[in-house]
């Protein structure tokens, strides 16, 4: 998966650093924000259920990051009810509407240039992980 600082996670089937990408390795379970399964190992040697923590803050991202003025935006993230605002690089969206806690659309205004887009949640601001594009 890809995370906020713009880096892919995922787990591998056995151990070892011979393709020399391993990031992060461990023994026992550790608690974090990454989940994962593995099927050797363990206390019986029947796998274990693992989570890592890379510290990494929420973010939201698009289903296409890019779009005209005027164009609907699909937005995803992670709890997006509530949301009172969305700007893009500063400037208010024309409209915007929460469908689900993971997803929301929003409307680009008119001057709109490309940038970032930001969602304020109840939480607090989700910066988009990849600047949006607005096309001419």
């Amino acid at each position: 998966m890809q995370a906020t600082d713009g880096n892919l996670y995922g787990v591998s089937q056995t151990a070892g650093n011979f393709s020399g990408s391993i990031l992060y390795s461990f023994d026992p379970p550790t608690s974090g924000v990454f989940y994962g399964t593995s099927e050797e190992q363990g206390t019986h040697g029947d796998g274990f259920l693992f989570s890592v923590d890379m510290s990494l803050g929420p973010f939201v991202a698009f289903v296409y990051p890019g779009g005209k003025v005027g164009s609907t935006v699909e937005i995803l993230g992670q709890g997006l009810t509530g949301s009172t605002a969305v700007t893009f690089n500063g400037l208010a969206a024309t409209s915007f509407t929460v469908v689900s806690d993971t997803y929301m659309t929003a409307v680009v205004p008119a001057g709109a240039t490309t940038g970032a887009v930001v969602v304020t949640t109840p939480r607090g601001s989700r910066t988009s992980n990849v600047s949006f594009r607005v096309s001419p």
